[in-house]
């Protein structure tokens, strides 16, 4: 039995499963073939496109022959800023074993929302030890009076310039 176009890409491509189209082989659009197209939409492959981890990329389901037409939900592209209480929240849920979908549904917001601010804070968490451990090794230990300066110029930002003072504070902690 020869093989359709949506196996042979299956073999080089990975399948995901990607909310809301579920199960899905995932290519980028920078190597998407506009010839595929109509040969995948023949074979019964419903194609969709959005961007995904920071690139736009066609999902392509295949639909099984005893599926129905599956429907999807476009997304909401509504941003609601995360409150630092909610990105707490998000971490100590996520630190628990809850799943995303889950969480999503504990704190109010889609799927597609608390996973991509769970992988942004893994990687800034990431990205902070490991500058917090190359900046232990090069930067000598600050006198007292710099500790005491740095407190001193938080208590004046505050509370106008919050991240400030944070950054401000992990400095004076990071001399003590």
């Amino acid at each position: 039995m020869k093989m359709g176009l949506y196996e042979e890409l299956a073999q080089s491509f990975p399948v995901e499963m990607v909310s809301p189209f579920g199960e899905v082989l995932i290519i980028s659009s920078k190597v998407f073939k506009s010839e595929w197209r109509q040969k995948l939409e023949n074979e019964g492959v419903k194609i969709y496109s959005q961007g995904f981890n920071g690139e736009m990329c066609f999902f392509l389901k295949k639909r099984n022959q005893n599926e129905s037409e599956v429907e999807v939900q476009p997304i909401n592209f509504a941003h609601k800023t995360w409150s630092e209480t909610e990105i707490a929240e998000l971490l100590r849920l996520r630190s628990e074993g809850l799943s995303y979908r889950e969480i999503a549904k504990k704190l109010n917001r889609s799927l597609h929302s608390v996973y991509h601010k769970s992988k942004q804070q893994t990687t800034l968490r990431s990205d902070n030890k490991v500058s917090e451990t190359s900046e232990t090794k090069t930067e000598p230990k600050l006198n007292d009076d710099v500790v005491k300066e740095l407190l001193s110029a938080c208590s004046l930002l505050y509370p106008s310039h919050k991240r400030a003072c944070k950054l401000l504070l992990e400095q004076a902690t990071r001399q003590v």
